[in-house]
């Protein structure tokens, strides 16, 4: 069956642009347009009988349910995603939930208004009764980001974020920091740990349990007076800058720092400007994310990067694909190391 994509590739247009064309959109050139509609005259494209059905009650509204807050990274995408599905004559509808439950009225609402959802989850697991239900009742959803842990039968656009670790740990390691501590702000994501491993591994070396340390475990952590470490960045700024201050072990035992996100980096640097301790000299630091501040602090910050543009634009297409009837697959998108000052 003739789908989107074939006449995305046999034109050289964008699967959003042909779909522009298929749905009428005004906003498209006579050109475009002409050399599309050829496209799709030879090949004798028909839209699927689902979605032609679909199409009967549609209302040209994609949703966007979001985990509560998300980092920079995330937002990035989300504005891509918004701003070309605008461009292919969809509004948009988003919601952002807590938990299981609250997640589950949201899909159950945007299903009702939505001719389609984008997921964009919680880093760590989650329950997929909702997914499951989406499923089996066809309903168009893609889930941009999902954790390691949900199958790839779903629709799917996956971050692969122990590519990029990798390389940072190598690098460390070339530059004689073998001992390197690794900090999360709580469960140390499997993803994270892999890229972690693998760049040991490359190096002939094993991954040790104490070079392992959550946030969660610092004495000050139990005061109260710093929550909801997994969600905020200036939690995890405060935390970072806390740990420097507990822990004499770093400068002495450990000659690196490789930290679950920018945030946590950037406290930790602070802490370590306030001892005395040199960067990269004495500790070598490295953030996750690559949010667009890493790059100013007082030294700058080596990460590994998240991708923006291209998970944002397969998201795009793999909606609108579903929309079309058109088949779907499961890409994956590498981070990638940024070697800067700190290391």
């Amino acid at each position: 069956m003739v789908g989107l994509k074939d006449i995305a590739d046999k034109t050289g247009f964008s699967i959003r642009t042909v779909a522009r064309v298929i749905n009428n959109n005004p906003n498209v050139n006579s050109e475009t347009r002409e050399k599309v509609q050829k496209i799709v005259d030879e090949l004798k494209y028909r839209p699927h009988f689902a979605a032609r059905s679909l199409k009967l009650r549609r209302t040209n509204i994609i949703g966007i349910v979001r985990y509560r807050t998300h980092v920079d990274p995330d937002n990035r995408r989300i504005t891509l995603i918004s701003q070309q599905l605008a461009e292919a004559g969809y509004s948009i509808l988003q919601g952002i939930y807590r938990d299981d439950e609250s997640r589950g009225k949201l899909i159950d609402h945007f299903r009702n208004v939505c001719d389609a959802i984008i997921m964009s989850p919680s880093s760590h697991e989650e329950s997929l009764n909702d997914y499951e239900k989406m499923a089996a009742e066809k309903y168009p959803f893609v889930i941009l980001d999902p954790s390691p842990e949900t199958p790839s039968s779903f629709n799917t656009v996956r971050i692969d974020r122990a590519h990029g670790i990798a390389d940072a740990v190598e690098t460390l390691v070339n530059s004689g920091k073998k001992n390197i501590l690794y900090l999360t702000t709580g469960k140390m994501g499997l993803s994270r740990l892999e890229g972690i491993k693998e760049g040991l591994r490359r190096k002939g070396l094993q991954l040790s349990s104490e070079n392992i340390l959550s946030i969660s475990q610092l004495s000050s952590m139990n005061t109260g007076t710093i929550t909801g470490l997994n969600d905020e960045y200036e939690t995890a700024m405060e935390a970072g800058y806390r740990l420097i201050l507990e822990n004499s072990a770093i400068g002495r035992d450990y000659n690196a720092l490789f930290c679950y996100n920018d945030a946590l980096a950037i406290g930790c640097m602070r802490g370590l400007y306030e001892k005395g301790i040199k960067v990269p000299e004495q500790v070598a630091v490295i953030g996750f994310d690559n949010v667009l501040y890493s790059k100013h602090t007082y030294i700058p910050l080596s990460t590994v990067a998240q991708p923006i543009e291209k998970p944002a634009s397969a998201v795009v297409e793999n909606i609108l694909a579903q929309l079309h009837g058109s088949k779907t697959e499961t890409q994956v998108f590498p981070t990638e190391f940024v070697k800067r000052a700190s290391c």
